[in-house]
């Protein structure tokens, strides 16, 4: 009996201490893979980290780009109004002449006839912004000297831009011409396809046998300074129907402001 009991300790003491030394060999490397996953997973999150700073670096930048570029694109809108202040400034003193009202006189010759006569240049805001065949006039400009079409005289003239700038002329405001300005200087150049509303006019006799002429081609310049001093020229030719025919009007005109 106590040599089968001894029998029986000393074979299940090997198979024990067998059992104990196995144990650490499958233990250990399961630790050993912890270990390198734990330490693995550490530096894969630290290069994370450094690109995550680096994208809020990258936004803080494109931030600071995009802030730069507005206060750029704000800064070319403000030069951009300045310029258009200047402009409309511009626009605003070349159409400075409206308003104005200026006696003068005018020289020169209506066919073969020499005259000197006084007259009227009146210089208006716009009168006709609709129902215009010739553009819209930027100013209406006309010169006004006796009645040609009642009174005829030599060198009488009715010529303007339009109809409404005379204040003996119909009530129907009439585009009679085109109207161009450069600085304090106006040209008037009438229209030919309204000739015969005879809104523009002139005669170069007197009595009832002189012709009524209206002006088809040619045109009349002013300038004024800023002393409101007036000069300027008329060369226009006017067609006074097949018993007249056409006749030229050449003159000069020199004045100030009233």
């Amino acid at each position: 009996m106590l040599s089968s009991c001894a029998s029986e300790e000393h074979g299940a003491s090997p198979a024990a201490s067998a059992s104990a030394v196995a144990l650490p060999e499958i233990t250990v490397p399961a630790t050993g893979e912890s270990a390198t996953t734990e330490s693995e997973t550490t530096d894969a999150e630290t290069p994370e980290d450094d690109e995550t700073e680096d994208d809020d670096s990258e936004d803080d930048d494109s931030e600071d780009d995009d802030s730069e570029d507005d206060d750029s694109e704000d800064d070319d809108s403000e030069d951009d109004d300045s310029e258009d202040d200047d402009s409309e400034d511009d626009e605003t003193g070349e159409t400075s002449l409206a308003g104005g009202s200026y006696e003068v006189t005018i020289t020169g010759a209506a066919g073969r006839a020499d005259f000197e006569r006084e007259g009227t240049v009146r210089v208006l805001d716009t009168i006709s912004e609709v129902g215009t065949t010739n553009e819209v006039n930027v100013v209406d400009v006309c010169l006004v000297s006796g009645f040609p079409a009642a009174q005829p005289e030599v060198g009488a003239i009715w010529l303007g831009s339009n109809s409404g700038c005379d204040p003996d002329a119909s009530a129907a405001h009439i585009d009679l011409a085109y109207v161009e300005t450069d600085g304090r200087t106006v040209t008037v150049r009438p229209d030919e396809r309204v000739a015969a509303t005879l809104g523009n006019n002139f005669t170069a006799g007197s009595g009832l046998a002189a012709g009524l002429y209206a002006p088809v081609s040619g045109q009349m310049s002013i300038t004024i300074d800023d002393d409101g001093d007036l000069s300027g020229t008329v060369d226009i030719v006017g067609y006074g129907g097949a018993g007249f025919g056409e006749i030229r009007y050449q003159a000069e005109i020199s004045g100030h402001r009233a």
